[in-house]
């Protein structure tokens, strides 16, 4: 009897590792803003950049969900809820975003550097002790608005 049961609880453990070798967590492209802070989390290096979009290779993804916590949008999802995905709903065809920008309020600047050391771009220098936003560089993301306490970065909603 004990020996097998110790068979089927190989056999069942054997079973989820072949399961969780072949289910990965994946990207929903229309969520990511490219803001990079799960390639630089990936303890495998399994994701990469490709137009400005996060991509993860199934090869070298070890399932350790550390992206996804870090993702500020949720772009990043865990195997079971891609199945669930995939076996639903066909992926629509993707909307134009609603573009926004941000920039600095400079009354509400306090020259802290939160938002500079925030920003995964490195879109934000200080001038004359105040924050500036490169517009070409900026992503989007909102990391700076929710790092500051004065609220000085701020979306324009363009």
């Amino acid at each position: 009897m004990l020996r097998k049961s110790l068979i089927l609880l190989f056999v069942f453990a054997v079973s989820m590792l072949i399961f969780a070798g072949n289910a990965k967590y994946s990207v929903v492209e229309s969520k990511c803003i490219g803001c990079k802070l799960c390639v630089n989390e990936c303890p495998t290096k399994a994701i990469s950049m490709v137009k400005n979009k996060a991509v993860i290779d199934p090869s070298k993804c070890v399932n350790c969900g550390l992206c996804a916590k870090k993702c500020p949008t949720k772009a990043i999802i865990p195997p079971t809820k891609v199945e669930k995905k995939n076996a639903e709903v066909a992926p629509a065809p993707e909307k134009e975003k609603k573009k926004t920008a941000f920039k600095i309020d400079l009354k509400r600047c306090t020259g802290c550097k939160e938002c500079v050391s925030t920003c995964p771009t490195k879109a934000i220098t200080m001038i004359k002790g105040k924050a500036v936003i490169d517009v070409e560089k900026c992503i989007n993301c909102g990391l700076c608005a929710k790092a500051c306490r004065t609220s000085a970065p701020h979306s324009t909603g363009l």
